[in-house]
């Protein structure tokens, strides 16, 4: 066992005026990208995790803050019963948004299975189902990143 501190889901949360967008990292890689946008119909759900202060460097190196995002403090609506809670977020550099971008398909199930897992709303779980995905044609990816 580790003596590393664990980073550990606590609550729900979504917030408006954001949506969802697979982006490219790099040529061949799509991540989920958190994009601001002005209509408040655009919802995005996640959970809160609590990221020890002495992780918070590797999450922001292994995430590419500063590269294809930012860091920004955002209130969130959480579903223990604040109404609005204070979070930090990735949101997607403008750039890094391409609009045709299809993401893996084993990235796709990776998400939808974390929806699925932390109880996301069945609306937006159903809304993941819906996005078409590609094959990863890269046979050298290391397989631990299609978990």
């Amino acid at each position: 066992m580790s003596d590393r501190p664990r980073i550990r889901p606590f609550d729900l949360a979504h917030r408006q005026h954001l949506d969802l967008r697979f982006a490219p990292v790099q040529l061949d890689y799509t991540r989920v990208r958190i994009h601001s946008t002005s209509n408040p119909h655009d919802i995005v759900h996640g959970v809160l995790f609590d990221v020890p202060q002495s992780q918070v460097s590797s999450l922001a190196h292994a995430e590419g803050e500063g590269t294809d995002y930012d860091r920004n403090l955002v209130w969130v609506e959480v579903t223990n019963g604040e109404l609005v809670r204070r979070a930090e977020t990735y949101i997607a550099k403008e750039s890094k948004i391409d609009q045709n971008m299809k993401p893996y398909g084993w990235y796709l199930d990776l998400v939808t299975t974390g929806a699925l897992m932390h109880e996301l709303p069945q609306t937006y779980v159903d809304a993941l189902r819906n996005v078409r995905a590609k094959p990863d044609l890269n046979l050298k990816r290391p397989p631990d990143l299609k978990r």
